[in-house]
């Protein structure tokens, strides 16, 4: 009957250099140096979200009570890339300390030197770590989930073959005599005799190149889908034509111990990684990080010469002798991108000061806008009728929120030239008076915004002017600022495209693009600006993505 490993995988004896390729990827990745004061050095494999198999006697001082675990520690990708440099891994966590050890089989005396043949089935020389972080569920220094190798289960995996091929990962320490770590070595070998009472295959004998560190390495099947089927545990020296020699534990009998021995065996076996993404879904997560990220962009693209002072009250910290503005007043053209402008008072809180604004503005650019920090609460102004109905309908809005939270109140009506500054003005000023004393002493729980959107007419520009001058004679209480959104100039995006150049890097394709959008000194509409780079910022956040190497997640 062919053998478990040959009737899941339904291959041969050849090795399939697909299913090689694939899984030395993974294994680099799963693959550790395990080092803890006291104990000897070695390497070991990760099997479990925060699970490490590497022999017993690698970790022996962590084992017993009291047992000290400063210093003890697990670390991971510290190899040489294709230039043959270490891997420059920049901020990804890959050194994790040792918490714990869940389950250990002291070695046989036939493990150690001069021991002789004698194996003990209960004494496998293995011992499980538990890490104080889950680092199979963490990216590695590539942004790729790290995942893990599952220790299988006792019958389903065969012990290896006399003669069998493999591959051995290992971390040595020594070099020359110095006890030094190496970078992640590998070694193939196969399998030249098994050890142990007649039948017993206790350990089995490999003809593998390894040194001190290289205990609790793992051994690859490079047959049947390059197989994790032994663990490295002991050098034993060089046989008399000078070739190395060494000596592996099947991992069939560490599971068998497992399932006799440990009280929650299905806590440390079979644990199946989550599966890496298909093409369809990479491809899925890189559309829709273009697009959420697109649209940070966007909401963060302003016309900083006229925000910033609106922004700077806004954001100011309220003081006792000067209480912050709870009222501010827009007002623009249908086409000067007010769409953006709300969204962007949704995102940036307004519990940071404004020296703070361009940390968040990174943030969003990197990771995606996140929540807001007050509730938005979206409405109309009244429409122009009687000043009484109105006044009511403000106070109507007022009454449905709740004093004791916090809102982002965000009113907008398109006005045209029938609308009189004469009669809204007054109107502002209750409103917020009616936001104060509806909201008491939480009055930083409030702030509204109203957007006057003034419609494509010959009468436009009366329109604006006219509201240009609201509170000119003086700013009631609780009122604040009015903007006014105007069209932009090249350089008045310069500061814009130096938020995004130093989340993502310069992009001169990008530059170009947006300097081809304008002629001279010519200004034009920020959402017409917009609506014209859409292909070339689309284009900028995938090139950025592809230099990262990752498909969700540009490097910060």
């Amino acid at each position: 009957m062919p053998t478990p490993v040959m009737i899941a995988t339904g291959n041969d004896k050849r090795a399939e250099p697909e299913a090689i390729a694939k899984g030395l990827e993974r294994a680099m990745r799963c693959v550790c140096a395990v080092s803890a004061p006291g104990s000897q050095a070695g390497t070991g494999t990760l099997i479990g979200p925060d699970l490490v198999l590497t022999n017993y006697h690698v970790v022996e001082g962590l084992i017993g009570e009291g047992a000290d675990f400063e210093g003890a520690e697990c670390r991971f990708d510290y190899r040489l890339g294709e230039d043959d440099r270490l891997l420059d891994v920049g901020t990804t966590q890959t050194i994790f300390n040792i918490r714990d050890i869940v389950v250990a089989s002291k070695p046989s005396l036939g493990d150690v030197r001069d021991g002789g043949d004698v194996f003990d089935d209960d004494k496998l020389d293995f011992a499980i770590i538990r890490l104080d972080t889950p680092a199979g569920q963490l990216p590695d220094y590539n942004g790729i989930r790290r995942g893990w190798i599952p220790l299988p289960r006792s019958g389903e995996r065969p012990d290896p073959e006399i003669g069998q091929k493999f591959m051995i990962l290992q971390y040595p320490y020594e070099i020359g005599g110095a006890f030094i770590l190496q970078p992640l070595k590998s070694d193939n070998a196969k399998f030249t005799g098994v050890r142990g009472a007649a039948g017993q295959h206790a350990r089995y004998t490999h003809n593998g190149a390894t040194a001190r560190g290289s205990s609790g390495g793992p051994c690859f099947a490079i047959t049947f889908q390059f197989a994790f089927i032994a663990l490295h545990n002991a050098g034993l020296g060089e046989t008399a034509d000078g070739q190395s020699r060494g000596q592996a534990i099947p991992l069939r009998r560490i599971s068998g111990f497992i399932e006799r021995a440990y009280e929650r065996p299905a806590n440390v076996l079979g644990l199946v990684p989550p599966q890496a993404p298909g093409k369809d879904v990479l491809a899925r997560q890189r559309a829709e990080s273009i697009e959420r990220r697109k649209e940070a962009a966007l909401c963060l693209m302003d016309r900083s010469r006229e925000e910033r002072r609106f922004l700077a009250r806004l954001f100011a910290a309220s003081l006792p002798q000067v209480a912050r503005p709870l009222l501010h007043v827009v007002v623009c053209r249908t086409n000067d991108a007010h769409s953006h402008f709300i969204k962007r008072l949704k995102f940036l809180s307004f519990e940071s000061q404004p020296n703070g604004i361009d940390q968040l503005r990174l943030m969003a650019l990197t990771k995606g806008l996140s929540a807001p920090s007050r509730t938005p609460q979206p409405g109309v102004w009244p429409q122009q009728d009687d000043v009484a109905q109105r006044r009511q309908e403000l106070s109507d809005i007022v009454q449905l929120l709740d004093p004791r939270s916090r809102y982002l109140v965000l009113l907008s009506r398109t006005i045209d030239a029938a609308w009189s500054l004469a009669t809204e003005e007054p109107l502002l000023t209750e409103f917020a008076a009616m936001l104060a004393e509806h909201f008491g002493d939480n009055r930083d729980g409030i702030q509204a915004v109203v957007c006057f959107i003034v419609a494509d007419g010959e009468d436009s520009n009366a329109v604006l002017q006219q509201f240009a001058g609201l509170w000119s004679a003086g700013t009631p209480p609780h009122c604040g600022v009015c903007v006014r959104l105007s069209q932009v100039g090249f350089n008045e995006l310069d500061e814009w495209r130096a938020v995004l150049e130093t989340a993502w890097t310069a992009d001169d394709t990008f530059n170009a693009a947006i300097a081809s959008q304008f002629n001279g000194t010519q200004l034009k509409p920020l959402d017409i600006v917009a609506k014209s780079l859409d292909v070339s910022l689309c284009n900028y956040i995938a090139g950025t993505l592809d230099r990262s190497g990752k498909p969700g997640e540009p490097r910060p």
